[in-house]
């Protein structure tokens, strides 16, 4: 019951995401400059923020980049693993000891500041779906550790 309800859910708020150009009531980068900081009115449902933009607008286009970008994060994620998990597997001891050391550092290693300072290293002017992919990029990168330990166990238990 609660998975179905959680489906539901997400694909309510993919179905909702998905179209923001003609959901959303304002461009993510329309400014409102006399509204800075507005509370919720009936013209902005959740109100704006520091610059004036509107938040619901912002919330839509944001989210659909997140619900686009984060499957492509893991997927890739999991396609380094499985490629690294079988080189570990199937090439040799040492090979499979290096991989495991490698994945151990990984996972020890807080990735977070990685992350805060690719983006700084970035333009101020970059455009914000270079940042996205660049952003996603790193964190499918990032994340090939712990599902690569998962199938080195499961190939060595098939061998």
């Amino acid at each position: 019951m609660i998975r179905r309800l959680a489906i539901a859910l997400l694909v309510t708020v993919f179905l909702a995401v998905l179209p923001a150009e003609w959901v959303a009531p304002y461009s993510f980068a329309t400014q409102f400059r006399e509204l800075p900081n507005a509370a919720p009115t009936y013209a902005h449902l959740l109100g704006t923020d520091a610059l004036g933009r509107d938040r619901l607008s912002r919330l839509l286009f944001g989210a659909r980049v997140s619900l686009l970008l984060a499957p492509a994060a893991a997927l890739f994620s999991v396609l380094l693993a499985l490629a690294l998990a079988s080189l570990a597997s199937l090439a040799g001891p040492w090979w499979e000891r290096a991989i495991l050391a490698s994945a151990d550092l990984s996972l020890s290693l807080p990735w977070f500041f990685l992350l805060l300072a690719a983006r700084a290293l970035l333009p101020l002017n970059t455009p914000a779906g270079t940042t996205a992919v660049a952003t996603f990029g790193l964190l499918g990168i990032l994340g090939w550790a712990e599902p690569a330990r998962v199938m080195v166990a499961a190939i060595r238990r098939q061998l």
